[in-house]
């Protein structure tokens, strides 16, 4: 197929080169380097798209953009055209950076010298996936092995510039290619980042790690490198995810001490597994660290999918902090009764001591609200301009009875057919017709 180049005013990017294999698309920016990378078997060719073109745009850097058809492990014959053609685009550039993953990444290192690059950057690359290559290993990706790929591995004369390889050596087929590529050449650092597998991409993607790892590589920070990768793999949901599997399969209290230590752990161990996000929480409240067992109950609460339990899960988190549970709007805004306009509005921010937290309680299917002045407590009702406003003290006798509707996306409180609504400007009304976004909420410890 012909080379052709098209844009348009709305994108800069531009397809410069297209066969029946692959497409290469130019990014212009104002970078004092280029990056080229390679799409993997997740994101194939699709018109100007390329891979990491979000952190590429934010970072306003230039770019070429190989993505393949299919999981063709890029063909050298159609790769020689593309960097022909994006010669004159490459030109100005001296310093170039190539960077990929999986099949981008063989391809990141394979066109290296090709490309002219000064750098690579690859995340758990093959170095061939042609059995007949691989002293009787198994390679992987068998089902997109064609005889055409026949002898494909990478040599030494392919790598080009300071390779940065991070994958995870305790996964065995990674650490067979990454073996096979670290003795090509002395310029290759392998870096490892356990527990990720082959998700390595997944841990660091972004555009603050993009950002950070071609920065460390440009300077030649390898030292810098290592322990961006120890952080990265320390704070990734795929490393927590593998962990809580291990744990499961061979529980054992240290390991769940492990376990309960990790930052930001509750959220995702809640989602996976709640009997082991309990046994986590009751590790915590034995040790004293109430605020850290408080979050693994909110952690619960947010996917638990019966309203009474996620009422009362809140509760239990709020109750052991000597805190509050209060209600937020959808975009975090807390439901607050104001004692000195008498009514009710959603507020961000600190509260006055004239502005009080609006709570929850249930009566079977049906909520009231309510609100803690001091031993006092306060319910709510519908007014007749349909907003919400003090009843009087004490009883709950006719304060109004809210039909509770209960979602993923939050709880949605109903008076006949119109629901509660959190409008712009933080006026709450009864007035949505249907539970949108608006007329979602959640239940939060107040601070």
């Amino acid at each position: 197929m012909m080379a052709r180049a098209r844009g348009d005013d709305a994108d800069p990017s531009r397809i410069i080169y297209e066969d029946d294999h692959l497409v290469a698309v130019w990014h212009p920016g104002a970078s004092d380097f280029a990056l080229i990378t390679f799409g993997d078997l997740i994101g194939l060719a699709n018109g100007r798209a390329f891979f990491a073109k979000g952190p590429v745009v934010k970072l306003g850097w230039a770019c070429l953009g190989f993505m393949a058809k299919s999981g063709n492990w890029y063909p050298p014959e159609s790769v020689s055209a593309a960097i022909a053609q994006a010669e004159p685009y490459l030109a100005p550039f001296a310093e170039r950076i190539t960077y990929g993953t999986s099949m981008g990444a063989y391809a990141a290192i394979k066109f290296s010298a090709r490309l002219e690059a000064t750098a690579v950057l690859a995340l758990c690359p093959q170095w061939s996936i042609d059995r007949a290559e691989c002293d009787g290993h198994d390679p992987g990706w068998q089902r997109h092995f064609l005889p055409a790929m026949r002898g494909m591995g990478i040599v030494g004369a392919d790598v080009a510039g300071q390779v940065a390889l991070f994958s995870d050596h305790g996964d065995r087929r990674d650490r067979f290619h990454t073996e096979k590529i670290a003795a090509l050449a002395p310029q290759v650092q392998v870096i490892n980042v356990p527990s990720l597998g082959h998700h390595v991409s997944k841990a660091f993607a972004g555009t603050d790690n993009l950002q950070a790892m071609v920065r460390l590589l440009r300077s030649g920070d390898l030292a810098g490198l290592r322990q961006l990768g120890r952080m990265v793999r320390r704070r990734s949901p795929v490393r927590i995810r593998r962990l809580v599997a291990f744990v499961e399969k061979r529980g054992t209290p240290g390991l769940l001490r492990r376990l309960a230590g990790l930052p930001q752990l509750h959220p995702w161990v809640a989602e996976w597994n709640p009997e082991l996000c309990w046994a986590l929480v009751g590790l915590d409240a034995a040790a004293g660290h109430v605020e850290r067992a408080a979050q693994g109950i909110a952690a619960l609460a947010a996917t638990e999918e019966n309203p009474t339990r996620y009422v009362l899960a809140m509760s239990q988190a709020a109750e052991m902090q000597g805190r509050k549970v209060a209600i937020t709007t959808h975009d975090g805004a807390w439901l607050v009764f104001d004692a000195y306009r008498g009514t009710c509005q959603t507020m961000t921010g600190p509260l006055s001591a004239l502005q009080h937290p609006v709570q929850l309680e249930l009566d079977g299917d049906c909520a009231r609200f309510v609100v803690t002045l001091g031993a006092t407590r306060v319910y709510l009702q519908q007014t007749a301009s349909r907003e919400l406003a003090p009843r009087g003290e004490g009883s709950a006798e006719g304060a109004t009875r809210f039909q509770v509707h209960w979602a993923k996306e939050g709880l949605a409180f109903a008076r006949g057919d119109l629901f509660l609504s959190a409008r712009t400007g933080g006026k709450l009304l009864v007035c949505g017709v249907s539970p949108r976004l608006w007329e979602r909420f959640r239940l939060a410890v107040f601070p």
